[in-house]
């Protein structure tokens, strides 16, 4: 009858309404839960950028912007450990030849240089593993970035489909409804006017 065919319409309607906004949260909270992870993401990404630059900058390597190359040479002699170890390293040398009576002597200076080539050499290795390590600590980030967005994206990608799958099958319902109501009319006719 008409009115199954209406009540069978509305029924499809209503439950594609409910199925949307069922996918509108689901995929607000997606979005939600992305940005998030890109936000809690943001320091890592960014200390791993930073040392990157600084790692390129290392090997005077310019950016794409023109600045940098060699300018993280100073960054390293300025370094509390650098500072510290080569300041206390400088004073045993000094307090041994003071000690030997030859503050003022060749052998002096020459442990002097040799002390400060070998201690350079030592910490700048240390200092280019640290940034290495730093800027890896970025790589991870993004690599973790990448995953959950693509994740994000297979989520949504899912709920469109479905959603697109609901209102074909809201379509089919109505279409069905509205089949099986005129047939029942046809069949209503028929019978009357045998």
């Amino acid at each position: 009858s008409a009115k199954t065919a209406t009540a069978s319409n509305q029924a499809a309607t209503a439950a594609q309404k409910l199925a949307t906004e069922e996918q509108r949260t689901a995929t607000a909270a997606s979005n939600a839960a992305a940005a998030q992870t890109r936000a809690d993401l943001a320091p890592w990404r960014e200390t791993g950028t930073g040392a990157l630059y600084q790692l390129a900058d290392l090997y005077g390597v310019p950016r794409s912007d023109g600045a940098g190359g060699m300018t993280a040479g100073s960054d390293f002699t300025g370094t509390p450990g650098y500072q510290f170890r080569f300041g206390e390293g400088l004073r045993g040398v000094n307090n041994s030849a003071s000690a030997a009576g030859l503050i003022d002597s060749g052998s002096r200076l020459r442990a002097l240089t040799d002390y400060g080539q070998g201690q350079a050499a030592n910490e700048w290795g240390d200092y280019r593993g640290t940034i290495q390590s730093l800027a890896g600590v970025g790589q991870t980030a993004v690599g973790q970035q990448v995953a959950a967005d693509q994740s994000s994206a297979n989520s949504l990608a899912n709920l469109y489909s479905q959603q697109g799958a609901n209102a074909a099958s809201t379509q089919i319902g109505q279409a069905n409804a509205i089949t099986g109501g005129l047939n029942n009319a046809l069949i209503g006719y028929a019978y009357l006017n045998r």
